[in-house]
């Protein structure tokens, strides 16, 4: 067994490559082989786009609105059309009666040929004529393929195992048949398939599938892919854009449902848009010129469907107009685009509604502690008060949840299918109100949870410990509620937003005035004049710490103490000055003073709270004999009086001003009953505002408190914070999606001048086919090429030829360009133009004219992706088109009035390139072995120790130095001392901060990964960390998601993120997708004590204290040692004599600072009885203390010396913390087998 080794994370990083180990444990949990989905977008050189065209373009193809075409697909669906993907199969569903009373015939005699074979199948005739109906996608044209599929569609759709019987051998034979006669599905899914199967299947007794074809009759309008059904749910009036998608999926999954299957998100997809967008692909094409241009009583006899449905299908198609932007002979170039909108988020809505759908049913009421509802239980009052609520508010929040709950499920139902009825605005309401209420109630549950924690991490008293242990509140999970997914169709009236964000301010700005000016009138009618008395009453002035400061001055602090923290959020230095030069004026600092606390933001606290630990003091004032009031008065007059010409922040102006309206009408908090029509809630301010429910159902209520008060008039500046986010913002863009199917080509052209060939460039060996087709085409390495004419040259090359890296070769040494044709191109049609070649799918040789060709603007990485698809080195699929526009801001606020627009200031045309790459397995092996390594994370160093799992040994232990401590915590504390110092709640939206943290644990997670690879160890992490650095909780949690389990699906993302990105190379503007991990590489342990345990003797000095001494006994220390009853004794050293005086004591510390040392823990405590707290806090002292010598960079709790006599052991703190980490785990894993 090793200890106590110290490995350089470079070194480490070198030998163990942690990507590798992330790659090898990424792809161990791969099943196959696989690919790579990536996008490259690149800029396309065009002329002046109109953003106006573009934009009116983008809502016509993608508004649920009348006139776009996503508003007549989604019609379709809710007059009571099925879509299929090709005619056949319309053809087959409309002619379904017909073919049920020919399917009992082919039942029987199917039974006929093997009764005990033909019981495993679910046979439906229509399934088995879907066979020849369209031909499947990605799948090889084999024999193996063939049978698979035919038993499929025997049994219904659906797959299933035979390999016996006669049936089978009839299969096996119609399937090598087809292969011989046959060379792709196209032609077996036809006539001819058809009659092949009745040649093989007839002769042995089955009826003809050819005569039920034949008797079907032929439907109108021909190659329709839409179906009228009579028996689905439909909306003929009172169409609801906001609505209409959520009814479509309802409509389909209760058609799912009647038929008896489990609706899935793929089969939701397959009914709505079907297979490749093939049905759309007709809706927007003929479909859309047949309702157009023929008479409703022509389509109502056509579809079956009735005059009044017909009517709404011509009107939803008459009302889209024709684009004014492309020459398009028909939308259904949109069908990929569309099919992709609606696919995408059908994709994950139907994945939640099933999860909701299953998890709503299993909602009940939460059951409090009853210590809750004891009136006397001082315990419960703490904590409820801590959280600012009581008993009657949780049951009251918990009863107006679960009636919303009760709401919410009838909605669901509708929603998910399982009513006869199809969803409305409301079900949508519903399942928000109770989404928002659960997340009130798990809200309130973590924070009482959470201050229960904090309360017993400061308690030493066992028995005390155990009544607030017993106020815990076990939270459900069905507590934390997914939202229902949102559709949005991408339309943006920008107009619209705007001036509704900016009537949102203004009214704020206007009403927050006003209900001032209620307050303060309020509190004079009832007496609440003298500012000074009321202040002092507030629950902050009345902490014992503050009670050295006399009541004015107290009053002054806490008042200039807001201010100075105003400063620091501000980035206005304007309202700063003035702040700074009223303070001055008013005589509480001198000038360079107040400049250095409110403009340049340096300062101590000049108020210190109660819960304010730290150690510095507070701020010196001139003078506490001024009236602090007036210079809160002097301060808002100097803002309403300024000049414009002095170019103050107008915003930071109104935050200031809001600031001194709550601070003027502080002292309402002191009034414990406020008559509620002061919180002035009405349907105007939730209009704009969006109110907690605490404060909607005070106001019905006989009286409210000023708390209440307070909150409800914070929210106008909250809005408006938020609202100036998006009216303040410099500039922002929109991206307008256009993917038209079979437009947008991408083509290799020669540049403008000549060129030679580099003579003997194909040279070698290698080079000898490469050559002969540079021969082939009529190329000289001699002769000089125009590189038009060098491009028009390679259509002489053989089809072999085409796709092959021989003639990548050869264009590659020719002056080249990529442009994209946005034309529809036919290699079999001469055109007039620009000799070019097609490097889209079907590759070839043509000419476009020079009108329709956009130069891309293509880097050196991405042009050799590009060339792959010659080869097939890499394949591109369907390019997808971006207009991108970007606009300017132009927000005023003048006069307490906001008035915003905005400005076109620039467009450009960007091309999506998707294009897959394929790898094969890793043939690394899975990185585990029987072994563990468990990691503690200190501020310096990260410990490890390794076990092997079978007989718990401890195999190695050791530490990293890391960066940790510089990058995140002292980071973070200097962040805060200087530049904003109450961070609690703020700090994670801070990015110094936050990129900080982000910096830490890469760093953490590279040395993981590289001590994981070098032990092939499974790693084992901390869970929480008790009382310990804040940054480094953060870390922990971080990496926790990282690792470890979680449903969560951003933590998912960041497990995917952090081992799928290690098997990637990435250029920025790739956008790279994996699939999700299925396995979770990491188990986290709680690291509960695990710092006071030694791990030699594996004993825990401070729990020995707590179980053999109460908290009112008197612990007996004898020559520096306390004599446990079970006859161990504890050393009690601390580094400073009983026997020094003050004096003494600072001339030792000096005389050990010169030798940059620290005082030495060399002196027993001095004998005597101490209680139980002080031995504890001694032992905490010596156990755990930083490194003698001063210049070792290190924490203040560096080194674990263990307090037991007969043992003495000493270690580095984060490796001996790490051992007791990993032996915890291991008594859990026994714990668990037990």
């Amino acid at each position: 067994m090793q200890q106590n080794q110290i490995l350089k994370h470079h070194e480490l990083k070198a030998q163990h490559s942690p990507s590798k180990y992330r790659k090898a444990l990424a792809e161990s949990a791969s099943k196959s082989d696989g690919k790579y989905m990536k996008s490259i977008k690149l800029p396309v050189k065009t002329t002046n786009i109109d953003h106006k065209l573009v934009h009116n373009e983008h809502n016509r193809i993608f508004s649920m609105k009348e006139g776009g075409l996503l508003y007549y697909v989604i019609n379709l669906h809710l007059l009571g059309f099925n879509f299929y993907s090709s005619y056949e199969q319309s053809n087959i569903a409309r002619n379904l009666k017909h073919i049920r009373e020919s399917e009992s015939d082919f039942i029987d005699r199917f039974n006929n040929i093997d009764a005990q074979s033909f019981e495993l199948f679910t046979f439906d005739l229509s399934k088995l004529l879907a066979l020849f109906s369209s031909s499947p996608r990605n799948t090889n044209f084999t024999t193996d393929n063939i049978i698979n599929r035919t038993c499929q569609f025997l049994n219904s759709g659906k797959k299933i195992a035979i390999d016996s019987g006669r049936i089978y051998d009839l299969i096996v034979q119609f399937s090598k048949e087809a292969v011989d006669i046959y060379d792709n599905w196209n032609n077996f899914c036809s006539d001819e398939g058809v009659e092949l199967f009745d040649k093989i299947f007839v002769k042995a007794g089955v009826p003809s599938l050819k005569n039920v074809r034949d008797k079907m009759k032929v439907v109108k309008p021909i190659s329709s892919s839409i179906v009228y059904d009579t028996d689905m749910l439909s909306i003929i009036d009172g169409y609801d854009e906001d609505v209409a998608i959520y009814q479509v999926v309802s409509q389909k999954m209760r058609k799912i449902r009647l038929s008896g299957e489990k609706p899935t998100a793929n089969t939701i997809e397959d009914l709505i848009t079907t297979q490749n967008s093939n049905a759309i692909s007709w809706v927007l094409g003929t479909g859309l010129k047949y309702f157009q241009s023929e008479k409703v009583s022509t389509i109502a006899e056509d579809l079956e469907c009735g005059e009044v449905i017909a009517n709404k299908i011509r009107d939803a198609a008459r009302s889209i107009k024709s684009s004014e932007m492309f020459d398009i002979p028909s939308y259904n170039k949109y069908r990929t685009s569309i099919g992709m909108v609606i696919n995408s988020w059908v994709t994950q809505y139907v994945k939640r509604l099933l999860e909701i759908e299953s998890t709503i049913s299993t909602i009940d009421v939460i059951e409090f502690p009853d210590d809750y509802f004891d009136e006397n239980n001082i315990y419960a009052s703490k904590i409820l008060s801590f959280c600012k609520t009581n008993a009657m508010q949780l049951n009251d929040l918990q009863s107006f949840v679960i009636s919303d709950v009760k709401a919410a499920h009838e909605s669901i139902n509708r929603l998910s299918g399982l009513a006869n009825e199809l969803p409305t605005r409301q079900d949508l309401i519903n399942f928000n109100n109770m989404q928002v209420g659960l997340g009130r109630l798990s809200g309130m549950i973590s924070e009482i949870n959470h201050k229960v924690k904090q309360v017993i991490e400061n308690i030493k008293d066992p028995a005390e410990i155990r009544k607030f242990e017993n106020l815990s509140i076990k939270e459900p999970s069905w507590l934390k509620f997914d939202k229902l997914n949102r559709f949005s169709s991408g339309c943006v009236d920008f107009d619209k937003d705007i001036n509704q964000l900016a009537d949102g301010f203004n009214f704020a700005l206007e009403r927050q005035k006003a209900h001032y000016l209620k307050i303060t009138n309020f509190l004079s009618e009832i007496g609440k004049k003298d500012l000074y008395h009321e202040f002092y009453k507030l629950k902050p002035l009345k902490h014992p710490s503050l009670e050295k400061f006399d009541k004015k001055e107290l009053v002054a602090r806490y008042v200039l103490e807001k201010f100075m923290r105003y400063a620091k959020r501000t980035q206005s230095n304007d309202v700063c000055k003035i702040i700074s030069e009223a303070s001055v004026q008013c005589g509480f600092f001198h000038k360079r003073k107040a400049n250095k606390i409110f403009l340049s933001r340096i300062s101590k606290p000049i108020f210190k709270y109660g819960y304010d630990k730290g150690k510095s003091g507070t701020e010196y004032l001139v003078s506490s004999k001024h009236n602090v009031f007036d210079f809160v008065d002097l301060l808002e007059s100097k803002l309403h009086d300024y000049q414009p010409c002095q170019q103050i922040d107008e915003y930071a102006k109104l935050m200031l001003i809001s600031m001194i309206y709550m601070l003027k009408i502080e002292p309402i908090k002191n009034c414990d009953q406020v008559p509620p029509e002061l919180c002035w809630l009405d349907d105007k301010v939730l209009e704009y505002i969006s109110v907690d429910y605490r404060i909607k159902k005070a106001t019905s209520l006989p009286y409210v408190d000023g708390a209440t008060i307070i909150s409800m008039f914070g929210y106008y500046s909250a809005y408006m914070r938020g609202v100036s986010n998006t009216l303040f913002r410099k500039e922002f863009t929109k991206r307008y999606p256009f993917s038209e199917d079979g437009r947008n080509h991408l083509v290799i052209r020669g540049k403008t001048g000549t060129f030679k060939f580099k003579k003997g460039f194909l040279s070698g060996d290698q080079n000898k086919e490469a050559f002969s087709l540079f021969q082939i085409i009529g190329f000289d390495d001699v002769k000089t090429y125009q590189c038009s004419d060098a491009i028009n040259m390679l259509k002489n090359t053989p089809k072999a030829y085409l796709q092959s890296p021989h003639l990548k070769k050869i264009i590659e040494c020719i002056p080249h360009k990529f442009c994209l044709s946005q034309s529809d191109i036919d290699k079999n049609k001469e055109y007039d133009g620009v000799p070019v070649y097609n490097v889209s799918k079907e590759k070839s040789f043509v000419k476009i004219s020079k009108e329709v060709l956009n130069d891309l603007v293509i880097p050196r990485a991405y042009k050799d992706i590009l060339l792959g698809a010659i080869d097939k080195t890499y394949e591109l699929g369907s390019y997808g088109m971006h207009y991108v526009s970007k606009y300017k801001m132009n927000s005023v606020l003048k006069n307490g009035q906001l008035k915003a627009s905005y400005e076109h200031i620039d467009s450009w045309l960007e091309l999506a390139i998707p294009y897959k790459q394929y790898y094969e397995k890793s043939k690394l092996p899975v990185p585990y072995e029987d072994k563990i390594i468990a990691f503690d994370i200190g501020e310096y160093n990260l410990g490890y120790a390794v076990f092997n799992i079978r007989d718990k040994s401890l195999l190695e232990s050791g530490r990293v130095p890391t960066s940790v401590g510089n990058i995140a915590v002292h980071k973070a504390d200097k962040y805060r001392g200087y530049i904003q110092p109450k961070q609690k709640y703020s700090q994670k939206t801070q990015n110094i901060v936050e990129n900080a943290r982000n910096n830490a644990v890469k760093t953490v997670a590279s040395i993981i990964d590289s001590l994981s690879s070098k032990y092939k160890a499974f790693p084992i992490i901390e869970s929480e960390m008790a009382g310990s650095n804040g940054e480094i909780s953060k870390i922990i949690s971080q990496l926790g998601d990282m690792y470890g389990f979680s449903p969560i699906e951003a933590h998912k993302n960041k497990k995917k993120n952090h081992f799928y990105g290690a098997n990637e190379w990435r250029i920025e503007g790739y956008t790279v997708e994996g699939k999700d991990l299925v396995l979770y590489p990491a188990r986290q342990s709680s690291n509960y004590a695990t710092s006071q345990i030694c791990s030699s003797c594996e004993r825990n000095p401070v729990s020995d204290i707590y179980d053999h001494f109460n908290k009112g006994d008197k612990v007996k220390v004898e020559n520096g040692f306390v004599m446990l009853p079970n006859g161990t004794k504890l050393k009690l050293v601390t580094n400073i004599n009983s026997l020094w005086n003050d004096k003494q004591i600072s001339q030792q510390a000096r005389l050990h600072a010169q030798k940059n040392r620290r005082l030495p823990f060399n002196y027993f405590v001095k004998d005597g009885e101490y209680s139980q707290t002080q031995v504890i806090d001694y032992i905490k002292k010596q156990i755990s203390r930083a490194n003698d010598s001063v210049q070792i960079k290190d924490s203040s709790k560096s080194r674990y010396y263990c307090a037991y006599e007969n043992c003495g052991f000493e270690i580095h703190s984060e490796e001996n913390a790490a051992i007791n980490q990993g032996r915890k785990f291991l008594i859990k894993i026994d714990e668990f087998n037990e």
